[in-house]
């Protein structure tokens, strides 16, 4: 994120951070009644959905209205899936690559830290849970540093196919993580 600094718009993500706080705090209710899985299902096809939209010719501005609705969405998802990108991803794929990887760097550095203390209020992160992510953190290190070096030679439509891409396959993972559990 330290190298896109100068491409942050903290008007369009100030929206978002407002949207993010409120979605997480429904996603930390609803885990207190509602299954993870039955949740993981329910946004594994919304999101899926929202991709189907984003390959029509429907284009989604990305306006303090779609911003704020985008990370209270990203609050819901990212607190009780822990696939909180798709959202925010959507509403910012046409953005030029270099304001895209910032906004979503700068919004992933403070909702993770917001879903991260509301998870650990409701008893859904413990010190197993941390030292795990300690544990696997040289992997998006490592993968931030492969990325700042190659982005030169990526074109600004395969980095959107490639997110429609990435949150397809999130949609399904968090169905699979719903439904998996009833087929075992």
């Amino acid at each position: 994120m330290w190298q896109y600094r100068a491409m942050l718009s903290f008007k369009g993500l100030g929206a978002a951070f407002l949207g993010r706080v409120p979605g997480t705090a429904v996603a930390s209710v609803l885990l207190l009644y509602i299954s993870s899985q039955s949740l993981a299902i329910v946004l594994g096809l919304g999101v899926l959905i929202a991709v189907g939209i984003s390959l029509l010719k429907v284009r989604i501005k990305p306006t303090p209205k779609a911003l704020f609705w985008a990370g209270f969405a990203s609050g819901i998802m990212g607190t009780s899936t822990a696939i909180g990108g798709p959202p925010m991803a959507l509403v910012l794929q046409h953005a030029e690559a270099a304001k895209l990887r910032a906004n979503l760097a700068g919004f992933f550095a403070f909702s993770s830290t917001l879903s991260l203390v509301a998870l650990s209020m409701t008893g859904h992160f413990s010190w197993w849970h941390f030292q795990y992510g300690m544990m696997i953190m040289p992997a998006p290190i490592l993968a931030s540093i492969f990325a700042y070096r190659i982005q030169h030679l990526i074109k600004a439509e395969w980095l959107r196919y490639s997110l429609l891409v990435l949150c397809s396959i999130s949609g399904v993972v968090a169905m699979w993580q719903g439904l998996a559990p009833h087929w075992a």
